[in-house]
């Protein structure tokens, strides 16, 4: 009786193991050299998570500490000034920090100023944040379609604020705010509330 494999001697049968072996080595070396690497939440440029992190906050820092100036300044002349730093200084003070492949800029659920609409990427991180609980450093990345990483991290309302967004305000910064802002939604709120975003986009050869 014939088989459809014949036995080939003790030799050629430890030949024949030992070329198996190999080629199960190197198919195990193939697939874990084709397989993806872990790029540590690298995007597709190579910029990290981290690192736009890290390059997130370096912008805004200065920014935020730029903008409570220029806010602080105006309500020390009064309601109107400081009404108009916020209308008036805070974009330039954004376009100012948005250098070197970072653009920064505020957003909010409830706008005061239509040109601070949410980014289409912002928009599901306020509804987010909104509910996260408050804590200390609290933020958010998501890597963004066109390459590079979103940053936001949420503004709350300080009791300085509450002047022109509280839930009653004068009858001289009503009138401010309503020819201002006609589509004002921006009062409402007390000491502490979820107000909005800080956001940055952080390209992927962004200078650190």
């Amino acid at each position: 009786m014939r088989f459809g494999m014949a036995w080939t001697g003790p030799r050629e049968g430890r030949r024949a193991l030992r070329m198996a072996a190999i080629v199960g080595a190197l198919a195990v070396l193939g697939a874990g050299g084709c397989g993806k690497a872990d790029g540590g939440g690298a995007s597709a440029g190579g910029l990290t998570e981290e690192a736009a992190v890290a390059r997130a906050q370096a912008a805004l820092g200065p920014f935020k500490k730029s903008l409570k100036g220029a806010l602080m300044k105006g309500l020390g002349e009064g309601p109107g000034p400081a009404i108009e730093a916020c209308r008036d200084e805070a974009p330039k003070l954004a376009a100012a920090a948005s250098v070197g492949g970072v653009v920064v800029g505020r957003s909010s659920e409830k706008l005061r100023n239509p040109a601070n609409a949410p980014r289409a990427w912002v928009a599901p991180l306020l509804g987010e944040l909104a509910k996260a609980p408050r804590a200390p450093g609290l933020h958010r990345a998501v890597a963004l379609e066109g390459g590079g990483w979103g940053y936001v991290e949420p503004i709350y309302v300080d009791g300085m604020c509450l002047g022109c967004h509280g839930g009653s305000v004068g009858e001289e910064v009503g009138a401010k705010l309503a020819s201002l802002y006609p589509e004002d939604r921006a009062r409402g709120y007390a000491e502490g509330d979820f107000r909005g975003v800080f956001w940055v986009e952080v390209a992927e050869g962004a200078a650190r």
